[in-house]
């Protein structure tokens, strides 16, 4: 029996796209330089996938053109961007923990990094319901 194969397609992957300009935006993440690609995930049963250069401040963010037997729809082709922001959020401070030798002031920095741009929403989301 043959595996059913759902691709993704050129309007799931502008989509994806689309939303994940949008949260870069609102999390402040625009002082990376984004490189949108679609194409076979590096890990088959991601959906999409996020890497980086944390010294280049590069990131690269991967729509799986192959989603095997899952069913693409709109709100996963979401959920996923959504998911690759996050991950572009934490990343850094995951390949710190990864370094030999990391100074403590590293650390905080990446940290209130991260706190800076949740900052950024809150307000922008305060400011409409508070």
């Amino acid at each position: 029996m043959t595996k059913k194969k759902n691709l993704t397609t050129a309007a799931h992957f502008e989509e994806f796209k689309r939303v994940g300009e949008y949260w870069i935006e609102r999390l402040s993440l625009s002082d990376w330089v984004i490189i949108w690609e679609h194409e076979p995930a590096d890990i088959e049963s991601s959906y999409a996938e996020c890497a980086i250069n944390r010294a280049g401040h590069r990131a690269w963010i991967r729509l799986n053109s192959d989603w095997g037997e899952t069913e693409v729809t709109a709100e996963e082709i979401t959920r996923s961007a959504r998911h690759e922001v996050a991950e572009l959020l934490l990343l850094p401070m995951q390949h710190l923990a990864r370094e030999r030798f990391i100074t403590e002031d590293e650390v905080c920095e990446t940290k209130h990094q991260a706190i800076a741009r949740l900052e950024n929403l809150m307000t922008e989301i305060g400011e409409d319901n508070d």
